[in-house]
């Protein structure tokens, strides 16, 4: 199955503690780190024709809020930090992904489904991306929209080896920054296999 680079990397964590109840602002420091991310198969499409390349680098998640929801479910509300991914391809040529932290993307959250337990848990991420392909230097994209990926019912989170499947919640465009409203390239959607 094809991997989405984009999506994937803004899920790479490798978070020591969560905190299944309770909790506050003073917790967050010990929730969210950084972690290695590989995906592979991401597809770029460009003036009609898929491209495709593996990639890999890394990601960050920073706390923003903990606690229980009324009905005693623990939730997680998170921000991409940073993330920084590479990948290659002949025609394209070597192609950089980074955070777009000059937008405000939607809250990331991960919420429990089950009162007293982290796990199972439902994971969304949100965030918003630039990339640059050597193919064509001085030339800066970034998404239109957020990357939007979720699993509903993770088991785990932030362990290596978990190899957690995450949906792409739809394909993302990209444009040229310095020429906005135009469709420069698309990421599809594809399922996408983090913490691996």
């Amino acid at each position: 199955m094809r991997k989405l680079l984009f999506a994937g990397l803004m899920m790479c964590i490798a978070a020591p503690t969560l905190w299944a109840q309770g909790g506050s602002r003073e917790t967050c420091t010990t929730v969210g780190t950084m972690c290695s991310c590989n995906h592979n198969g991401v597809v770029l499409r460009m003036n009609g024709t898929d491209h495709m390349a593996d990639f890999a680098g890394s990601m960050n998640l920073s706390c923003v809020d903990t606690g229980t929801t009324q009905n005693g479910l623990w939730w997680w509300k998170h921000i991409s930090s940073g993330f920084s991914v590479t990948g290659t391809e002949a025609t394209l040529g070597t192609i950089n992904v980074v955070l777009d932290g000059t937008r405000t993307a939607p809250d990331s959250y991960m919420t429990s489904l089950t009162v007293g337990s982290t796990f199972p848990a439902s994971h969304h991420v949100y965030a918003y991306a630039k990339a640059t392909l050597s193919a064509f230097p001085g030339i800066t994209y970034r998404s239109t929209t957020p990357f939007h990926m979720y699993n509903n019912s993770i088991n785990s989170f932030g362990v290596a080896g978990a190899h957690t499947s995450y949906t792409v919640d739809s394909d993302v465009d990209f444009e040229d920054i310095s020429n906005p409203g135009v469709v420069a390239f698309t990421v599809k959607a594809s399922p996408t296999i983090v913490n691996p």
